[in-house]
């Protein structure tokens, strides 16, 4: 068992020993998102709840079990909204990122075709510079895997499923070109040889850019508050307290 956002989840081989279920069956459900379920670090786990209840361990309706957990653990449409990043943190060259005319091409498969495996997470588009890209080793393998001519498909799935893993953190993500902040025009640029300019900035200086209060403010005309002065509080049957 492991856990995903909170939630515990069941390994594989521990879901088809509970529910009497063969691994193979168990990876078509999950694909076709059927039940409950989602990949973690390349490992594909069944959401806790459904899994008890499915075999007879809570009183709860499997159906409705698997409903819920269906729908909070579905992957995010296609459209949307991602926040931004920088395209310098996206570990793709654009050589390695397919259009999706190029994917569907590779996958011998419409724009429609295309659309449905992007919203059932089998093949996670990323946003780049306002486009749909696909990752193309990820698109290789997808092809492979519904061409059904690999002779090792549990080692083919777990190759896409680790792929899927590498790409989730970024996915999320709208990726832009040239957002990171361009450096300093203030910052002095010394030059070749000569380590020491005149108008360098000592180490000791303030950062270019930290706030400074402004100068007009008069805040040394300022009188201090005066200190507090104890006040006595006397009253029949009590003890003397000081109100600091």
């Amino acid at each position: 068992m492991f856990l995903r956002d909170g939630l515990p989840l069941y390994d594989l081989p521990e879901t088809s020993r509970r529910l009497l279920r063969g691994p193979a069956w168990l990876r078509r459900q999950a694909r076709s998102q059927a039940v409950p379920a989602a990949w973690v670090d390349g490992s594909l786990g069944f959401a806790a709840p459904w899994v008890d209840a499915a075999c007879g361990e809570r009183p709860d309706d499997p159906e409705a079990v698997a409903t819920y957990w269906c729908a909070r653990l579905a992957p995010p449409p296609p459209g949307a909204h991602r926040a931004l990043a920088d395209r310098a943190e996206l570990p793709l060259a654009d050589d390695e990122l397919l259009d999706a005319e190029d994917a569907a091409r590779r996958l011998y498969a419409s724009a429609a075709a295309l659309t449905r495996l992007e919203a059932d997470g089998t093949l996670p588009a990323l946003r780049v510079d306002g486009e749909r890209r696909f990752d193309r080793v990820l698109v290789e393998l997808v092809a492979e895997q519904l061409a059904a001519e690999s002779t090792t498909p549990a080692d083919l799935e777990g190759r896409a499923a680790e792929r899927r893993a590498f790409l989730a953190p970024h996915a999320r993500f709208a990726h832009r070109t040239g957002l990171a902040p361009a450096p300093s025009e203030t910052t002095p640029v010394v030059p070749p040889g000569d380590e020491t300019p005149s108008d360098a900035v000592p180490p000791d200086a303030v950062d270019v850019g930290a706030w400074q209060p402004p100068t007009d403010l008069g805040l040394d005309d300022i009188e201090p508050l005066p200190p507090v002065r104890p006040r006595i509080v006397e009253a029949d049957g009590f003890d003397v307290v000081e109100d600091d």
